[in-house]
C-alpha cells in the first residue's frame, strides 16, 4: 500500500473526514441486459447481450477507518482532482477492503467544521516516519482541517503551503497537534471552494 498508494480523503455519511492511503484502479464490469451488474475481478466475460465497461475501485486497509466504510460515503483523490461515491464495500477477510465507486455529481466537503479527530490505529500498525505530506482541497464551507498522519507524536511542526503560488507558506493559521497522529489547522474563515493546500508535517 505504501509503495503504490496515493492520498485519499474519505468522508463518511455522517461527515467524518479521514486522510488515508489507497490504491486506485479500474475493474471490468459486465452490464446485463436487464440492468444488473456483475463485478468481474478485472476479467471480461462478455455475457450475451451485455455491455462490458470499467468501474473505478479503491483498495484500502480496514484499520484506517474509525468506523466501517459504507455505501454512499465519499472518496476524494486530491492528486487526480476526482470525487467518487462508494457504491459497494467488499472486505477480503484479511484486513483489506475493495470499494466499488461511481463518479460523484456534486462537490463534497474535504474539511470538517467541528474538530472530531478519529480514533487512531495502534502504533504498531502504522509505518515509522519522520515527515508526512498531504494535499487537500477546501469545500468553501468549513474552516477547520483535520489530518491524520503516521508520525505518532504531538511534537511536530506544521507548514501549510499554497500550491498555486509556488508552495509559499500561508501565514496566520492556528495550527495544533491535539493527539499523536492528528493535526488541526484552523482558518479565520472558510477558504474558497476548490482551493488546494499542501500540508507538511515533520517530527521535531
Amino acid at each position: 500500500m505504501a509503495v503504490f498508494g496515493e492520498p485519499v480523503i474519505y468522508t463518511s455519511g455522517q461527515g467524518q473526514v479521514s486522510a488515508i492511503t489507497g490504491i486506485f484502479d479500474y475493474a471490468n464490469v459486465d452490464l446485463l441486459p436487464m440492468g444488473g451488474a456483475r463485478e468481474q475481478e478485472g476479467q471480461r466475460i462478455g455475457a450475451a447481450g451485455g455491455i462490458n465497461t470499467r468501474r473505478p475501485i479503491l483498495g484500502v486497509r480496514e484499520f484506517n477507518f474509525p468506523t466501517p466504510p459504507r455505501a454512499n460515503d465519499t472518496v476524494t483523490l486530491p492528486n487526480r482532482g476526482l470525487v467518487f461515491v462508494v457504491k459497494s464495500v467488499q472486505p477480503d477477510g484479511k484486513g483489506g477492503i475493495t470499494l466499488l465507486l461511481a463518479r460523484a455529481t456534486s462537490a463534497v466537503p474535504l474539511t470538517s467544521g467541528t474538530p472530531q479527530p478519529a480514533p487512531l490505529p495502534p502504533v504498531a500498525q502504522l509505518p515509522s516516519a519522520a515527515s508526512y505530506a498531504e494535499t487537500v482541497i477546501a469545500n468553501g464551507i468549513r474552516s477547520i482541517l483535520i489530518i491524520r498522519h503516521p508520525l505518532n507524536s504531538t511534537d511536530v511542526t506544521i507548514v501549510v503551503q499554497d500550491p498555486s503560488d509556488g508552495n509559499v507558506e500561508i501565514p496566520g493559521l492556528d495550527k495544533r497537534a491535539p493527539t499523536p497522529g492528528t493535526v488541526e489547522i484552523e482558518f479565520g474563515a472558510p477558504p474558497p471552494a476548490n482551493t488546494p493546500f499542501r500540508v507538511l508535517i515533520e517530527r521535531i
